[in-house]
């Protein structure tokens, strides 16, 4: 999506890569997903993977992390209140946790390597790209 600015533009890419991320937690609610560990597998490999593409690219805005926090926490512990924080189960198997990543993070990790890939080629056309991180 194409916008005057360069926040708009990542704000409307943000919202669509968002409303994908949950079509894809949404299809996969009705599924017999177990145990804890079975839910947030399927949110690593089918869910997360649409937001890292985007992440590698744009930053990804506070207010949409948190909605995906939000709807991640809600699709891992199918809506039950009695919830653990997701920072527990970015904790490794061995440390009491799943493995989920942390999202801000992973996605700034992304973005990151993108920077130092565009700063590390030869030609000086390329740094002009930093300008729009």
């Amino acid at each position: 999506t194409i916008c005057p600015t360069y926040k708009e533009t990542a704000m409307k890419t943000w919202d669509r890569v968002v409303r994908g991320f949950e079509q894809v937690l949404y299809s996969w609610q009705s599924r017999q997903l177990e145990t804890l560990s079975q839910r947030v597998q399927v949110a690593k490999t089918f869910a997360l993977s649409k937001l890292y593409y985007v992440a590698q690219v744009l930053p990804l805005p506070g207010e949409h992390r948190r909605k995906v926090e939000s709807r991640l926490s809600s699709f891992i512990f199918r809506g039950r209140h009695e919830r653990m924080s997701l920072s527990e189960l970015e904790n490794t198997c061995e440390n009491g946790g799943l493995g989920l990543p942390n999202i801000a993070v992973k996605a700034d990790a992304l973005l990151l390597k993108q920077m130092c890939r565009i700063m590390n080629q030869p030609e000086e056309g390329s740094f002009r790209l930093l300008g729009y991180w």
